[in-house]
């Protein structure tokens, strides 16, 4: 799932992606056209191995790294959210009680859905 989603997801958004966020790298690196599993991983923050074994299934993605993931593939629609965290978690991508207890990055924190929207279930300070 982690390889479909890579090669269907535009270089350009990824790329504008990354400008908006706190990119360590330089992006005269990415390409334009396609990601490899390399340039996906270096977009990642994380070494090639690691994100070869996510993709093939042989180790379990971070929570931060399949939220990323799922940001810079631009992986909105839940069904699609919800396929991702089944398959490589095991639960249906999380809701804000999910992740309390759990090292979540402030940046990703506005992509986990509400429990019930309008209502608070988790606070910041839970999602360490």
């Amino acid at each position: 799932m982690f390889s479909m989603l890579r090669k269907a997801a535009d270089p350009r958004k990824i790329q504008a992606t990354l400008r908006a966020t706190h990119f360590n790298g330089e992006l005269k690196y990415l390409p334009q056209t396609t990601f490899s599993q390399a340039d996906l991983a270096y977009a990642l923050e994380a070494a090639a191995r690691t994100y070869e074994a996510v993709e093939r299934g042989d180790r379990r993605p971070s929570t931060a790294l399949l939220l990323r993931f799922g940001q810079l593939c631009s992986v909105r629609e839940p069904a699609l959210l919800d396929r991702l965290w089944q398959h490589t978690k095991g639960h249906p991508f999380p809701r804000k009680s999910d992740l309390v207890g759990c090292t979540v990055p402030e940046e990703f924190h506005h992509l986990v859905l509400d429990d019930e929207p309008g209502k608070e279930t988790a606070s910041r300070e839970a999602m360490v």
